[in-house]
């Protein structure tokens, strides 16, 4: 996983660095990572929230990605994992079900957002959202694609690249309570 800076230059930089171009919604940097490449390989984005999320409470988490230039394929996979301890492990690989059991990954729940289209958009920023509800033990975010290759939904995008690869920046990652309004005072609202 990577993070872009207003203040870098050349490959990390913002908005030209290595995989497109692209400035950053909010502020003056963001991160990006692969969710789909050869062998299964992934990264993903992983944070400690403040507290534990509260039993049977309803949260919504929100976020946006663009889709680089010089990705290959726009996937559709694109979700949220939530766990009581840190994704501690050696995998570089889809961390799928399967893959965190196989290494003792415990308390922890992948979230489908729901969706039915590609996310393809190069030249702006697309606002994926989802509720739901705590189980109480959340202490951590995990942001990804935790399918495999051959179980990836995937649009061919770019011939020219032959990179075999999607690379997705993402900004402005929150997660609230659901009944949070719009007329929160600024202060009390935490971007994670």
């Amino acid at each position: 996983t990577d993070v872009f800076n207003t203040c870098a230059t050349g490959q990390v930089g913002i908005p030209n660095n290595y995989n497109g171009l692209q400035t950053a919604k909010d502020g003056q940097k963001y991160a990006g990572f692969y969710l789909h490449s050869d062998e299964n390989y992934r990264e993903y984005v992983q944070v400690e929230l403040f507290e534990t999320l509260e039993k049977g409470k309803t949260y919504k988490i929100e976020f946006f990605i663009s889709l680089a230039e010089k990705s290959d394929f726009a996937i559709k996979n694109i979700d949220y994992l939530l766990s009581a301890k840190a994704l501690n492990t050696s995998i570089f690989r889809e961390m799928s079900e399967k893959q965190l059991k196989k290494n003792k990954v415990e308390n922890f729940k992948i979230h489908k957002i729901e969706n039915d289209r590609y996310y393809d958009n190069q030249s702006s920023w697309i606002k994926l959202s989802s509720e739901f509800t705590a189980v109480g033990n959340e202490r951590f975010l995990t942001i990804g694609n935790f399918l495999k290759n051959s179980k990836t939904e995937k649009l061919l995008v770019s011939n020219k690249n032959r990179y075999n690869m999607s690379y997705y920046y993402i900004d402005l990652v929150s997660l609230q309570d659901s009944n949070w309004k719009e007329n929160t005072p600024k202060e009390d609202i935490v971007d994670i």
